[in-house]
């Protein structure tokens, strides 16, 4: 009976310390979309390539009084493509509302995965495959997020760092 409890002690205790370091990994390691407490919005020039089609515009992500990332995609005239949110813990997303071509329950589902995976995405994600789903930083400082399964990329650019 002791040697038993030794034995679940013992295992417990390797559990507990396997959890706490990836914990201090996942801590250490940034998000690619890095989204500052100091900041009031964030600006992209974002590009969203199909087989037959392509939608670009700017997308603009604000915190609100929850924590929750809010975000608008919109093309340069300001007629809104997207809306959506990103809980403060970035492990959901929501879509408010997509423009009329894109409004299919299957797109907007995968529209949905794509964001949640850029949202919650860190640097040791970058160049690794995860559920059909790929993302890269480009030499320019671009993120590119291809949908492998689906055939279809984001392509995301800072206009803070252009100006």
């Amino acid at each position: 009976m002791q040697q038993s409890m030794k034995r679940c002690f013992a295992s417990i205790s390797l559990l507990w310390l396997v959890a706490m370091v990836m914990m201090a990994q996942q801590s250490s390691d940034p998000y690619v979309i890095q989204f500052e407490e100091a900041q009031d919005k964030i600006e992209y020039q974002m590009t969203i390539q199909f087989k037959n089609a392509m939608v670009s515009g700017i997308l603009v992500l604000k915190r609100d009084e929850e924590g929750n990332m809010r975000g608008t995609m919109m093309n340069e005239f300001g007629i809104s493509g997207m809306n959506f949110i990103v809980s403060g813990d970035r492990r959901k997303v929501s879509l408010v509302s997509v423009m009329p071509k894109m409004n299919k329950w299957y797109i907007r589902k995968v529209i949905k995965g794509d964001l949640k995976y850029l949202f919650s995405s860190t640097r040791s994600h970058l160049g690794q495959n995860y559920k059909k789903r790929r993302i890269e930083l480009s030499d320019g400082g671009e993120i590119i997020l291809k949908n492998l399964k689906y055939h279809h990329s984001y392509q995301i650019r800072s206009l803070n760092e252009q100006q």
